[in-house]
């Protein structure tokens, strides 16, 4: 759960999923909630030192985007999954996990996360009036732009604000 940013012109309900990386994210006024379906904190565990931490503020309304296309490369190369099933328990039913000693993941190739990026904000993107639109959806789909950080990793606080 992170802080999320609203204004008037901020419509106070965004939603995305992605089927194949069981992801699914809700922004609903000041607040944006990620998950991970199947992962047993697999993808949190991939992310909470890296581009989770970094964030320092509310999300402008293209960021949880961003964050939920990341959180979803991030599931997407996650190659030691939990096993989940069903046991009996007292003669009811329970849901029970194996999880894995340590999260694995495959060699990431640096393009999934541009088309993941693409299908989340580039909609969104296509309906602004804003500057420079084909070089930031050319870049978007190529993994070359971010709406969250700067060059040096650092959080963008006001990225994309139309405010």
């Amino acid at each position: 759960m992170l802080p999320a940013k609203m204004a008037k012109h901020i419509e106070p309900f965004d939603f995305g999923d992605l089927f194949f990386a069981k992801t699914i994210f809700l922004r609903f006024n000041e607040i944006a909630i990620f998950t991970v379906i199947d992962d047993g904190c697999a993808t949190f565990t991939l992310m909470k030192d890296g581009p989770i931490s970094k964030i320092s503020g509310p999300l402008s309304p293209i960021q949880p985007r961003e964050m939920m296309a990341r959180m979803s490369y991030a599931a997407s190369l996650i190659t030691s999954k939990p096993k989940f099933f069903t046991t009996l328990k007292g003669g009811f039913p329970a849901i029970s996990v194996k999880l894995p000693k340590y999260v694995k993941t495959a060699k990431d190739d640096g393009k999934g996360l541009g088309s993941i990026m693409y299908r989340l904000c580039g909609n969104e993107l296509n309906s602004w009036d804003i500057p420079n639109k084909e070089e930031i959806l050319h870049n978007l789909k190529s993994g070359k732009w971010t709406f969250t950080f700067d060059e040096s990793g650092k959080f963008l606080a006001n990225s994309m604000d139309l405010i």
